[in-house]
């Protein structure tokens, strides 16, 4: 299953997000998840990928 998050808003909702996504990602190990979101904020979604 493939899912994309969008994620535009301010950096406290981003970083509030971050456990849900990580969260949905351990729980679904077949899942692919792109998120879109601003260029400033990919630091914060590079730690998904670990």
């Amino acid at each position: 299953m493939k899912i994309l998050a969008i994620r535009f808003s301010a950096m406290g909702d981003v970083v509030l997000t971050m456990p849900v996504l990580k969260s949905v990602l351990q729980s679904n190990p077949e899942l692919q998840m792109d998120i879109l979101t601003r260029k400033s904020f990919q630091v914060f979604f590079n730690i998904l990928s670990d």
